[in-house]
């Protein structure tokens, strides 16, 4: 680029993150077998974990995610998000749930989730 490593330092910075992000994501979720594209509850599963495991203080889940995990929430989990960026209209934070508390408290992914958040000190 006919500048010194000082001058363009964000560049290459900025270049060596986004570098095969994809597939560094993979690896540091832990996951196994090819890469996909497309939101699986195994995926999710593992970045609940990693956000558990964080440092921070506050640990923030939206529980479309934890509903996805247990798969009370199918298809397409962008169609249960509860803000479009940049929209307005009746969907945008009008989210219903698509299952009762009782339902959720009853299903075998409480458990799951419980064991994540208790295996990461946060209980």
């Amino acid at each position: 680029l006919g500048r010194n490593k000082d001058e363009i330092k964000d560049f290459i910075d900025l270049y060596e993150n986004s570098y095969l992000e994809k597939e560094k994501l993979w690896v540091r979720l832990g996951l196994k077998g090819t890469m996909r594209e497309k939101a699986d509850p195994e995926i999710v599963t593992a970045i609940l974990r990693i956000t558990e495991n964080s440092a921070a203080v506050f640990c923030i889940e939206l529980i479309t995610d934890l509903l996805y995990v247990g798969g009370l929430i199918q298809g397409d989990s962008y169609d249960f998000r509860i803000n479009f960026p940049g929209t307005t209209g009746s969907r945008n934070w009008s989210l219903v749930m698509p299952v009762s508390l009782e339902d959720i408290i009853r299903h075998p992914v409480t458990r799951k989730l419980k064991a994540i958040i208790t295996g990461a000190g946060r209980a």
